[in-house]
């Protein structure tokens, strides 16, 4: 499992490879919304996130994604947190990681 911090919230989550990060945050259930999403379908950016490290265990971005990140003039460093998805739970190094998010959402 990969570990995913959310700032400012300071929420951490563990997420399967494959696993999408807004499924492990909806599971916690204690109703805190650390990540404000809206539609859930990279269409609103209400979402957009800035990556602070872990970006190598993330998947890239789809052409949908990929889209609203131009449309709204994303920094090569920000992503929809509801279209994030962990690809691998290692660095490159082989040791466990964890993906650094900062929301910056929402537009």
């Amino acid at each position: 499992m990969a570990r995913v911090r959310l700032e400012p919230a300071g929420v951490d989550v563990e997420v399967e490879p494959g696993g999408r990060i807004l499924d492990a945050v909806d599971a916690r259930g204690d109703g805190k919304t650390v990540l404000p999403v809206r539609c859930r379908a990279a269409n609103c950016a209400t979402c957009l996130v800035r990556v602070r490290a872990g970006e190598a265990l993330l998947a890239p971005p789809d052409a949908r994604e990929f889209g609203v990140l131009n449309m709204v003039r994303a920094t090569s460093d920000q992503r929809l947190g509801c279209q994030l998805r962990i690809v691998s739970d290692t660095g490159s190094e082989g040791d466990e990681s964890a993906v650094v998010l900062s929301v910056v959402g929402p537009i």
